[in-house]
């Protein structure tokens, strides 16, 4: 009975071993690049494979809605709800073999005083119960994705995700990969209103030397496009396409006081004679509800 017992778990062990070797190899395994409180470079650099990150902006669907998510090309920002799959596209050049690279993606702080510290999720978030992490194993991370192939990396508070590089596909110039994020820029207990980044590091797989850093400022909000919009009207950031604001021009006040001079400019003389024609018709009406307008008008053009 024990011999029986003893081969049993033989052969468990054996498929065990079998199935982390395949996973050693389908993405290779090393050290987290960034220790606990260290701060890590935001700073934006190509390298030598000209490696380059962008947000696809997705049209609105046929309904008519708009996606859950806005980026703002003028300023280089992000703006999403929580839990929404955002496609970030991922550019480079020159490179030989794309299996032996890989993209560390892991949000940062902004600010200089707050960008050592990692960035938490909300202990509201990280609630076991809540629907969105019953099937996950990474409730901690604030930066996830939904590719295929990915690792998680964690080392203290400080979590990145690793996803291997791939080769273009035909008649593509880009790579594309689904990032979500699981906990909002106000939550108490987690990013408490501070700015973060989405830093992407283009990695060796084995050596984890950096090759490639490229950084985009996201704000995990409930309404992307009305805080986008805000936002771009704050910083004089127009947007091609976007309608002049002439509600605004129509519905400024008059002046307090009637003796005060206008003057309308006109683009021909008929428009002249018409624009004429009203001011005489609401001077007799004057002159008919008020008599002290019928007054002869102030020295000038009639």
């Amino acid at each position: 009975m024990d011999m029986i017992r003893s081969d049993v778990g033989s052969g468990v062990m054996d498929a065990v071993n079998d199935d982390v070797t395949a996973v050693e190899q389908f993405i290779p395994v090393r050290s987290p690049v960034a220790r606990l409180g260290s701060a890590p470079a935001v700073n934006r650099w190509p390298g030598v494979h000209a490696f380059q990150v962008t947000v696809y902006q997705r049209l609105g669907t046929p309904a008519g809605r708009q996606p859950p998510y806005a980026y703002s090309r003028a300023a280089g920002k992000l703006y999403t709800d929580m839990l929404v799959a955002v496609p970030f596209r991922f550019s480079y050049t020159a490179v030989g073999d794309p299996r032996r690279l890989e993209i560390r993606a892991q949000p940062v702080y902004l600010d200089a005083q707050h960008v050592q510290n990692p960035v938490r999720r909300c202990p509201h978030h990280q609630d076991a119960a809540l629907m969105s992490n019953v099937q996950s194993q990474h409730v901690r991370h604030v930066l996830q994705t939904q590719h295929a192939r990915f690792r998680y990396d964690e080392n203290g508070d400080r979590c990145s995700v690793v996803v291997p590089l791939e080769p273009l596909q035909p008649a593509t110039d880009h790579y594309e990969v689904l990032y979500e994020f699981t906990c909002m820029n106000t939550c108490v207990g987690g990013m408490n209103r501070r700015r973060i980044l989405a830093l992407f590091t283009l990695e060796e797989c084995e050596t984890g030397q950096v090759l490639g850093r490229q950084t985009i400022e996201v704000k995990v909000c409930k309404c992307p496009h009305r805080d986008l919009k805000a936002d771009e009207k704050r910083l004089g950031l127009g947007r091609i396409g976007d309608k002049p604001d002439r509600k605004r021009r129509l519905t400024s006040s008059p002046p307090a006081s009637c003796e005060q001079r206008l003057v309308v400019e006109v683009d021909d003389e008929e428009m002249f004679r018409a624009v004429t024609e009203v001011r005489d018709s609401m001077r007799r009406y004057r002159r008919r509800v008020n008599p002290q307008h019928g007054q002869a008008p102030p020295p000038g053009r009639q």
